[in-house]
């Protein structure tokens, strides 16, 4: 199988806090069904210039269609401004998605 996995991250523009990262991954058919889905915001529309209750409501179309679709998970992770301050943002980032791309129950096929 082929999966497509995507990663974005927020909290790098903050002076404190946390920097969160998604990792999402789907299987390529799904994929293409989610790019032509109308429910969701077009492709390349940054998630920040949607409004709060916009990202809300996608994030629950995203998380209702991930439970119904086992070839479909994501993964949220925070790391905090404490390992930001003694590491630096970069390495803050790297860890969040390293830790996202671990949680990923990717189905494994075994031939």
């Amino acid at each position: 199988m082929n999966f497509i996995i995507g990663v974005d991250e927020v909290g790098r523009g903050p002076l404190a806090g946390p920097v969160t990262v998604c990792v999402v991954s789907c299987e390529e058919t799904l994929y293409k069904k989610l790019k032509r889905n109308r429910n969701l915001p077009s492709s390349g529309l940054d998630s920040k210039k949607l409004s709060p209750m916009l990202r809300q409501q996608y994030a629950g179309f995203l998380s209702s269609l991930v439970a119904r679709m086992p070839l479909a998970t994501f993964s949220i992770n925070h790391v905090s401004n404490k390992v930001i301050d003694s590491k630096g943002i970069i390495f803050a980032i790297n860890k969040a998605i390293e830790k996202g791309i671990k949680k990923l129950k990717l189905i494994r096929k075994t031939v």
